[in-house]
């Protein structure tokens, strides 16, 4: 006698509920990954970070229940733009830069694949009534995904760059955020008009934070930048005592292609480096390998697979001549010291 339909229907259920347990037994709405150019040295440093994560994560918290904090988050940018500060204070942020390793991040295009690439409508006529206390990244992340390999890549990578956004502002390292020019008229999620979520996730994620400054790239679609930004960025650079640009973002292969050719008018290309674990690519535009080798068995990213998949030359092939600089990630929820990558 075969086994009635439901309860091959509560077994199919049961394995799905695993298996996505394994695979997503992280919030969305929290940081759960710290990123640093130094491996962790002791349990005081790992007590330290996890301390710092915990605090980032408390004022999250506090802020997604704030109606007035929420409302304010949508009507404008909090970060300055590059051109607004004055030459003679680009010497003030040194303060942003350490001095054991002076670097520069620059991010192009955060988070472009959930707000102008992904096909789904995540916001409502609703959310003009009562602002959510999701942001749309956190809203795509938490989209089900267990049978879409290329959909899941996307959610692991929009969170990984969420995390460090949300990490590098707290801390005050300096960040430069090339944002796309012109870009309500482009966005995939269902903008609805006078509630930007794009302008919400960013003032989110920086926490208004006066370390992180914006250019606007030439073009939405593209990441070039025009000769007035990188005027202003290689004074800036030179003004703080930066000698490495760390650049990621969206996406490998074709924006930030565009942004790193851009750099290499105005900065030498040994003080460019390239960083996997904040730069994110579609799968149809990595180098030829199996979608299943990008994750590690527990769903994440596998960052030594993704490394050596990106796109980092327009000729479409991996350049000897491009500089990679890793980050060593930290999940917050385990004890041990060792890193993901």
């Amino acid at each position: 006698m075969g086994i009635p339909w439901e309860k091959r229907l509560l077994v199919l259920l049961f394995i799905f509920t695993v298996l996505s347990g394994c695979a997503y037994n992280r919030r969305t709405e929290e940081i759960n990954f710290y990123f640093t150019p130094e491996k962790i040295r002791d349990t005081k440093q790992l007590s330290d970070v996890r301390d710092l994560v915990a605090g980032i994560n408390e004022k999250k918290k506090l802020r997604k229940k704030s109606p007035l904090w929420l409302s304010e988050s949508y009507r404008s940018l909090k970060i300055k733009r590059l051109d607004e500060v004055p030459q003679e204070d680009y010497a003030g942020y040194a303060k942003f830069v350490d001095s054991r390793d002076p670097a520069i991040y620059i991010i192009i295009h955060p988070a472009y694949y959930a707000f102008f690439m992904n096909d789904s409508v995540l916001s409502s006529q609703g959310d003009l009534d009562v602002s959510p206390s999701k942001n749309i990244v956190e809203r795509f992340c938490s989209r089900f995904s267990l049978l879409d390999s290329e959909l899941r890549m996307m959610q692991e990578q929009e969170r990984f760059l969420m995390d460090f956004l949300e990490v590098v502002s707290a801390e005050k390292r300096l960040v430069i955020l090339v944002l796309p020019r012109d870009y309500r008229s482009q966005l995939s999620y269902g903008y609805l008009e006078g509630h930007d979520e794009y302008v919400r996730f960013i003032n989110e994620v920086t926490d208004m934070s006066e370390a992180v400054l914006y250019v606007e790239s030439l073009e939405y679609y593209s990441g070039y930048i025009g000769e007035t930004d990188l005027t202003s960025l290689a004074n800036l650079i030179k003004s703080v005592g930066a000698r490495k640009i760390m650049l990621g973002g969206e996406f490998a292969g074709r924006c930030l292609n565009n942004a790193y050719n851009s750099l290499l008018r105005k900065f030498d290309q040994k003080g460019i480096y390239i960083v996997p674990e904040i730069t994110a690519a579609t799968y149809k535009d990595m180098i030829a390998t199996r979608i299943g080798d990008l994750f590690t068995t527990d769903g994440m990213i596998n960052f030594g697979e993704l490394s050596k998949s990106l796109k980092y030359s327009n000729r479409g092939e991996n350049s000897s001549e491009v500089n990679i600089q890793h980050l060593f990630i930290y999940d917050i929820n385990s004890n041990k010291m060792k890193p993901l990558n």
